[in-house]
């Protein structure tokens, strides 16, 4: 900053012994741009305080001792090299990366469901993704590419007079609750850990998409049932359900005024082969 300075003085200094001295202020430029040679000096100012079109160009050039002052309105027709922003921050808006946190709340609603169980309304999904990096294809950010990285919890509850138990073979079955037993629920839960690619597309301010694929690595399973037996509340857990260790989702988005409302769909069975079969299905909001 101090080498503009000192050139700025130096290019007024240099006019002064050409013609009458000139004195010019501008405040709060957008830019300044000086080129200083053996022979020539040049200054472009561009903006000021209250007009952001402002443009000043002025030449000056030593010709065998003598000093002559071009000023000219083409810019285009200047050999300008160096460029000094004034001001040491970037604007946020001219970044093309991003980095940000998502965090969604859903329903699972399965499908292709064993006809012995019947989930309920209860079942819901919450979604971290606490480390989420997004790259604009252009400054009018209307287009974009996402990666994330993530935690997923899983609930399916079951409203049927039945209990989710493991069978001989360490898989997921269901069975009557014990007889005179009032139920609360039996529920399956899985954890997981994601990681996305979503591709963004904004058609206004208020409107966008986005689609891509989350892969689910699913690390924790468990089954729960909670029920009264003789005015005594029982919670009987079980784990490792037989889960699939790894399985992907298709996640598409809608972005209405910043709110996003998604829909994922796994074509994969949640449990292995030989337990309950269904496959995961969630919709609900994701804030981010």
């Amino acid at each position: 900053m101090k080498s503009i300075f000192f050139a700025l003085l130096l290019a007024f200094s240099m006019q002064a012994n050409a013609a009458d001295n000139d004195t010019l202020v501008v405040n709060k430029p957008n830019k300044v741009t000086v080129v200083v040679g053996d022979s020539v000096q040049k200054i472009l100012i561009e903006g000021r305080e209250g007009d952001e079109n402002y443009v000043y160009r002025n030449t000056i050039q030593s010709t065998n001792g003598k000093f002559t002052r071009h000023e000219a309105d083409d810019k285009d027709s200047w050999d300008i090299i160096p460029s000094v922003k004034v001001g040491s921050k970037k604007n946020k808006e001219d970044e093309l990366d991003e980095l940000s946190m998502r965090l969604a709340f859903g329903i699972n609603a399965p499908v292709n469901v064993d006809e012995r169980v019947d989930f309920s309304a209860g079942s819901w999904e919450v979604w971290w993704t606490p480390f989420s990096y997004q790259h604009f294809f252009n400054k009018k950010k209307n287009n974009s590419i996402e990666f994330g990285l993530g935690l997923d919890w899983r609930n399916y509850r079951m409203k049927k007079d039945l209990m989710f138990v493991k069978n001989a073979d360490g898989m997921v079955d269901v069975t009557p609750y014990p007889d005179g037993v009032k139920r609360n629920f039996s529920r399956i839960k899985v954890f997981s850990l994601t990681a996305d690619v979503l591709y963004r597309l904004k058609f206004s301010k208020n409107f966008g998409m986005a689609l891509g694929p989350v892969l689910n690595f699913n690390t924790y399973s468990s089954l729960k049932t909670k029920y009264e037996e003789d005015g005594k509340k029982v919670s009987v857990i079980e784990k490792k359900a037989g889960h699939r260790p790894v399985t992907f989702d298709l996640l598409g988005m809608i972005d209405i005024c910043g709110f996003n409302f998604y829909v994922k769909y796994s074509p994969n069975d949640v449990l292995k082969d030989n337990g309950i079969k269904f496959k995961a299905l969630s919709f609900g909001i994701l804030l981010d």
